[in-house]
């Protein structure tokens, strides 16, 4: 692939990218890009639906984040094909792959440091694995964590309608 197909490929992947988030943040009221999420009006509303709409804020705000972010990564990729170092691992300097590059156009690390990244990175979670792979606690930290401590649903949704800003 020439150099010219990978920065067209990336400036499409790029205004598809941010049409998305435009769409996104207009869908969601948000005209600065560089404002929060507009604040819930909880007056009145009962204690589910104000963490229920809490809830769908913070996914929302996610994807805006996560969007941002991609935008990010296929700059970075667009300059590293200016620079002529696009298709090169980051860590290693080796060669990505066609195939990779195919799937994902602004990977910066080969399949290994990839993997190694993911192992390092536990936020970074693949649906085949067990999540128990991931708990760093023993059955019995469980238990000691929620002894005395439980709240009923009514007392959660309580605490989280009071932790709304008033207006």
């Amino acid at each position: 692939m020439s150099s010219s197909d990978v920065q067209q490929r990336l400036i499409d992947e790029r205004r598809r990218l941010v049409a998305e988030l435009e769409r996104l943040r207009q869908e969601l009221g948000v005209s600065d890009p560089a404002a929060t999420l507009p604040p819930y009006e909880s007056y009145g509303q009962h204690a589910a639906d104000v963490a229920s709409d809490a809830v769908e804020r913070e996914i929302d705000r996610a994807l805006e984040l996560d969007l941002v972010a991609l935008i990010g990564e296929v700059d970075e990729a667009l300059h590293r094909d200016t620079v002529g170092t696009y298709g090169r691992c980051i860590t290693c300097a080796a060669p990505i792959g066609v195939e990779r590059l195919a799937a994902v156009p602004w990977a910066r690390l080969c399949l290994q440091h990839q993997a190694s990244a993911e192992r390092d990175d536990r936020s970074v979670l693949d649906p085949a694995v067990p999540l128990s792979l991931f708990d760093d606690t023993t059955e019995s930290d469980d238990e000691d964590d929620h002894g005395d401590n439980e709240f009923s649903s009514e007392e959660l949704a309580l605490h989280i309608e009071n932790e709304q800003p008033s207006h």
